[in-house]
């Protein structure tokens, strides 16, 4: 099934192909199947998933890549992947898709364009050492970031995969410690990696959210950080 068959089945899919549900005070965690998406709809009690102690990996300083998969339905000023106060990529309540790097404080570029709302859309923001950009649908947006090494570090800070109110879905998150160009993102924003670091330079981080049972969404990577949450409920569809 193509992506954009997807995109207009979904709520028939989402009605009639629960397998599993189960909602939590404050928060309801679903995941599907396949490919996978996990869904982000957050109350007070936190971030959907998230690694409690940043380890050395996580703690980029000179170049990276942010990059996922998302729908969304209600925009809120919250992370969406990245690490407190080191490096987050959001959303905004306009909207917009917004990047902070933390260097003597946040350094923040927003995106001109609006992310498409109901509809899944690929958004991504890159730092290669020097300029900060942002994309959407592997389209760089006309608003960019000067910036120099090294951003701040920290130990503990939990890596967070979806905070606060944010509300849609979120699937293929990665995160890489270089600058992917516009034409690597725009070839494998459109497939699944392959399993392991050793054949995707630079890619620390990969959750693909294709568990279809349990309470852990699996790293794909050699560096072994999943994402562990109290309850995951699943469907049978594909983000592609």
């Amino acid at each position: 099934m193509s992506r954009d068959t997807w995109q207009m089945l979904r709520p028939a899919v989402q009605t009639t192909k629960i397998r599993k549900s189960l909602s939590l005070p404050a928060a309801t965690y679903e995941c599907f199947e396949d490919k996978g998406s996990i869904r982000m709809n957050i109350g007070p009690a936190g971030p959907l998933v998230s690694i409690q102690s940043t380890p050395a990996s996580m703690e980029i300083t000179s170049a990276i890549t942010l990059e996922a998969w998302v729908y969304v339905e209600v925009f809120s000023n919250r992370i969406l992947l990245g690490i407190s106060s080191q490096y987050e990529l959001r959303t905004t309540s306009a909207g917009k898709l917004r990047l902070s790097l933390y260097k003597g404080g946040a350094q923040t570029v927003i995106s001109a364009s609006t992310i498409p709302q109901f509809q899944w859309v690929h958004i991504a923001a890159t730092w290669d050492g020097t300029t900060a950009y942002l994309f959407i649908n592997g389209v760089q947006d006309a608003n960019t970031l000067s910036l120099t090494p090294s951003l701040a570090t920290g130990a503990g800070i939990p890596v967070l995969f979806g905070d606060g109110s944010w509300t849609g879905y979120g699937a293929e998150a990665r995160i890489w410690n270089r600058a992917l160009s516009i034409d690597e993102m725009n070839f494998r924003r459109h497939h699944p990696l392959s399993d392991g670091s050793t054949l995707e330079t630079g890619l620390i981080c990969y959750w693909k959210c294709n568990e279809g049972s349990g309470t852990t969404v699996f790293n794909k990577t050699t560096t072994d950080l999943d994402f562990t949450v109290s309850a995951l409920n699943f469907f049978t569809t594909s983000v592609y």
